[in-house]
């Protein structure tokens, strides 16, 4: 009766598949690609909307969604941070981002059941006192790992840096 208590207050999630046409068969804790696609997606552009200032926003966005980023990434985040900002990068720009397509199959490579690579395709804008200085569209492969779900982190997923550098997609190639 105890052991039947402790797991009856374990939280359990279900990923819910986003074409439920054909049905679906779901495990439980087990997250859809859709929505790590999602996830990631939504986490990416967080951090890379600086809307006034990089100066602030930057550190700002890191700092307030830190739990979603394994220590390994959030060191990498950091170093940009200071790069940039040693470089002028980021006092008095703006950048925004657009996710250039939503999900598709081929934009989640599993790795494990723990593990995964998201391919986001992102238009990123800079603008220095109101004059675009960057309009570039760019493939980042992110590092996706599951963790156990929190109250700071419900997902239970954390970015977990680049499975390669991020590159500059040619216009031929799309």
């Amino acid at each position: 009766m105890w052991v039947t208590t402790l797991q009856l207050t374990k939280t359990q999630s279900v990923s819910i598949p986003p074409d439920l046409r054909s049905g679906a068969v779901v495990q439980l804790n087990t997250p859809h690609p859709a929505n790590i696609f999602s996830f990631t997606a939504y986490i990416y552009q967080i951090i890379n909307d600086w809307p006034t200032d990089g100066a602030k926003e930057y550190s700002k966005n890191i700092y307030k969604l830190q739990s979603y980023f394994t220590k390994t990434f959030m060191a990498t985040i950091l170093n940009d941070i200071k790069d940039k900002g040693r470089k002028g990068e980021l006092d008095g720009r703006t950048r925004g981002t657009r996710l250039l397509a939503g999900y598709d199959e081929q934009h989640v490579d599993v790795i494990s059941d723990k593990s995964w690579v998201v391919w986001l395709d992102i238009e990123l804008t800079e603008h220095v006192k109101g004059l675009k200085i960057k309009k570039l569209e760019i493939r980042y492969p992110i590092k996706v790992v599951k963790t156990d779900a929190s109250d700071a982190n419900p997902w239970g997923l954390l970015l977990d840096g680049y499975s390669q550098p991020p590159f500059e997609i040619n216009k031929t190639a799309q």
